[in-house]
């Protein structure tokens, strides 16, 4: 066989087959083993505050509030019992997550909803979560990441448990009355 002879349709087919199988595991790499460990390592974080916890506190709060002198609106606020702390934990149950973190959502995270953890010492973990863009921050100065699919649903039920469920056209018309009272 020359060596100017083309390519036969094997080598082709080795090459496309590498090719599959190094786009194939970047594609795995990205989207299911980075976003599975971040969350495994939020949940992480979020057990050890609970396990620590001497008071949580929930809150359901709209953040932009334009009323003077007045940070936030607080809809409703719960302390948890010391027997219920580990409804928190039950909240962010451990799970695969299937996302990217590359493709972006066009919420600019406003969370409405917020876990409070704070321990003997005195040292807070705050957990604020978005339902809107379906975010999460743990900690207050933590990375804002996608909620884990498998997260959303006992977020939702934990809040609603509460008496702080997720209301979006409350947040919405709150916004509406404070930009037409305090232009």
């Amino acid at each position: 066989m020359d060596k100017s002879d083309p390519p036969t349709k094997r080598n082709l087919s080795l090459e496309s087959k590498l090719f599959l199988y190094l786009f194939g595991s970047l594609i795995l790499l990205f989207c299911l083993i980075y976003p599975t460990g971040v969350a495994i390592y939020e949940k992480w974080q979020i057990d050890t505050a609970v396990w620590n916890a001497k008071t949580i506190e929930i809150v359901h709060y709209n953040p932009y509030c334009r009323v003077p002198f007045q940070k936030e609106i607080i809809y409703g606020t719960q302390i948890l019992k010391k027997e219920d702390f580990h409804k928190v934990s039950d909240a962010f149950p451990y799970c695969l997550d299937i996302s990217c973190p590359l493709i972006m959502t066009m919420c600019s995270f406003d969370p409405h909803h917020r876990i409070v953890i704070t321990d003997a010492a005195g040292q807070q973990k705050v957990i604020q979560v978005c339902f809107i863009c379906t975010h999460v921050q743990v900690g207050e100065k933590g990375r804002i990441i996608p909620m884990p699919f498998f997260w959303i649903s006992p977020l939702h039920r934990f809040f609603k448990e509460q008496g702080l469920p997720y209301q979006p056209g409350r947040y919405q018309e709150d916004m509406r009355r404070g930009q037409e009272s305090h232009p």
